[in-house]
């Protein structure tokens, strides 16, 4: 639901926004079966996306937006932004409510309506990263405001906006940087928000906690373990969860700690150092996304968190609820960058339920997928995107539903936030639409 869903030149911006979104995509494996093909261009008398209607938003063209399957959704509300060069970002908010960021806002905005609970104005300049805490504090990264010390070493200004939208500056912190690669100049820290509104990062002397107020909570440089000590200036990553856990990844090796700084445990298993992400879930649950170099595979598996080591979940039941890209059937979904194709698969056995590629105009138009961009719902819609910022959405028999249609120029990547089985909100460069389905009457 993180981007997030925030210049640099095209490919870091690209590999920043893949960064952010991926905890999205998930899971694919074996080998594809139907494919479901919808050109765009044929039509059929029956196909409900052959009812559209233009909306009052234009792409970079000044072509308007085409809704497909007008006859059963509409557009609820819309947000545009004069600036053809904005790119509004989507994040989960509190209680049901969600962030909208602009270059220069930030918006707690009721997504059931399109009002903007309130508005802040960000700090002039750019950032370098923003991250949402667990208990949906909004933290935001300072570029513009920091300075090298050393090779190793960044010092900025973090600006933490709590769900009140109360604004407090989190002063002078010394973070250690981690480098995208060796050819590239671009870098990002390795920070994340705990549950009771503290603001975590790796410094250069280890473990930093922060408190709502700027005040430092603790700082930890070495845990002990049986087999010596583990160096937190050298993790990799740190999760938390909304139930009050932090873990720190340092090699192989998790560590469990509690909001105060308590070290509840330290384990070695074997985690994976190379195109991977781990993040928590909540209920010592982990989730383990692994992704080609290419973005055209990734696979995502769930464990739960034990003292004999990681126990792969299998139970369609927590699948269903702990998988943002479940079909809530037994089934997840995953999008093939590099062969423009969704798979709806079975997540015990592997097997493919369907596929979905795009029409042969699409694909001779120079339209691909972002696997960035998938989302479901609650009933298992899934929702997924196009470079040229085309939306499609299916249920999960892969029946299509509606079709946000338009062509952009320019790369435009959209941000999917389904908020439920009848109402999605999508950002697209400089506009938000809420697209809703329309009740029977």
């Amino acid at each position: 639901m993180t981007n997030y869903k925030y210049k640099l030149n095209m490919e870091e911006a690209l590999f920043s926004q893949r960064m952010c979104e991926m905890k999205k995509v998930l899971l694919r494996l074996g080998i594809l079966s139907i494919v479901l093909m919808v050109s765009m261009g044929a039509a059929s008398p029956k196909n409900p996306l052959d009812i559209t209607q233009n909306l009052p938003i234009k792409d970079d063209r000044g072509k308007p937006w085409v809704l497909k399957n007008s006859s059963e959704y509409k557009m609820k509300w819309s947000m545009t932004d004069p600036s053809p060069f904005q790119n509004y970002e989507l994040y989960e908010g509190p209680k049901g409510l969600m962030y909208i960021k602009s270059f220069d806002d930030l918006m707690l905005v009721n997504p059931l309506t399109g009002s903007i609970v309130w508005k802040k104005p960000l700090k002039t300049g750019s950032e370098l990263q923003s991250t949402i805490g667990s208990d949906h504090t909004y933290y935001r990264v300072s570029s513009t405001e920091g300075k090298l010390l050393s090779k190793d070493v960044y010092r900025t200004n973090v600006t933490r906006y709590d769900v009140t939208g109360t604004m407090r500056t989190l002063s002078s912190i010394e973070m250690r940087i981690v480098p995208w690669s060796e050819d590239s100049s671009g870098f990002s820290i390795i920070d994340a928000g705990d549950s009771q509104g503290n603001y975590l990062v790796i410094s250069d002397k280890g473990l930093l906690s922060i408190k709502p107020d700027g005040t430092t909570n603790w700082l930890i440089g070495t845990i002990p373990t049986k087999d010596g000590s583990l160096d937190t200036t050298k993790a990799q990553s740190i999760l938390t969860d909304n139930e009050g856990n932090i873990y720190l990844k340092i090699d192989e090796t998790l560590v469990s700690l509690s909001v105060n700084g308590t070290v509840n445990w330290a384990r070695n298993y074997q985690l994976k150092n190379s195109n991977t992400f781990y993040y928590a879930d909540g209920a010592g649950i982990l989730g383990e996304y692994t992704y080609s170099d290419d973005f055209s595979l990734q696979h995502t598996k769930l464990y739960k968190m034990t003292d004999q080591g990681l126990v792969q979940i299998t139970d369609p039941a927590v699948i269903n609820q702990r998988m943002t890209n479940s079909d809530r059937h037994g089934g997840v979904y995953t999008v093939n960058d590099k062969n423009n194709i969704l798979t709806n698969e079975n997540y015990s056995t592997g097997k493919p339920k369907w596929t979905y590629q795009l029409g042969k105009f699409e694909r001779n138009s120079g339209m691909s997928l972002f696997s960035g961009s998938l989302d479901s719902d609650n009933k298992g819609n899934v929702y997924f995107g196009t470079n040229a910022g085309a939306v499609y959405s299916l249920d999960f028999t892969g029946k299509p539903r509606f079709v946000l249609w338009m062509y952009n120029n320019d790369l435009s990547y959209p941000e999917i936030y389904a908020v439920n089985e009848n109402l999605v909100v999508m950002s697209i460069n400089n506009h938000v639409i809420c697209i809703e389905k329309k009740t029977k009457k």
